[in-house]
């Protein structure tokens, strides 16, 4: 009887050496797994990136577009993409104010000249997955080593005034 008992208490430790191994096995591939998610999330906010920052782009814009004649305005505030308050009535150039989708709690960073917006960019310092295929309105951005170079600028303005502009938060 004793031999039988050896026995069992051999296939008991190798049963409990298969558990121990399958949870290791499911413990990596579900460290896999959540980088993989991870990266395809942080991959679908860098492409809301891109959307958002042209969306603001295009705002700045037509704000700009809209200023009287001969007396080209920028806003002071994105606020004032929302409801312009040049005009009466509601004037909206951008539906809503968006986050920044890389870091919603970070404000976004301003490019002004003086007091004016000139336009936005990420303050996230993480390094982009997309680095080339960039649409015509967005050179430049094949060469940033962080999103926060990923600059979304109004189109607008002079090569002159650009390049005089400062970010600021």
């Amino acid at each position: 009887m004793k031999r039988s008992s050896g026995c069992a208490s051999t296939q008991r430790g190798l049963l409990l050496l298969g558990v121990l191994v399958a949870l290791a096995i499911v413990g990596a591939m579900a460290a896999v797994t959540t980088q993989r998610w991870a990266e395809a999330r942080r991959r679908d906010a860098e492409e809301e990136l891109l959307d958002v920052g042209l969306q603001y782009k295009q705002a700045i814009e037509s704000y700009a577009a809209r200023s009287p004649a001969g007396q080209r305005q920028w806003p002071t505030r994105l606020e004032d993409l929302t409801s312009d308050p040049r005009f009466p009535h509601i004037v909206r150039h951008l539906r809503r104010l968006y986050p920044d989708p890389l870091d919603p709690e970070r404000p976004w960073g301003l490019i002004r000249q003086g007091n004016a917006i000139l336009g936005i960019y990420s303050q996230s310092s993480q390094t982009p997955f997309r680095t080339a295929n960039f649409e015509p309105a967005l050179r430049g951005f094949e060469q940033a080593t962080s999103y926060s170079e990923w600059r979304f600028i109004a189109a607008q303005r002079t090569a002159a005034a650009a390049s005089g502009a400062s970010p600021q938060r």
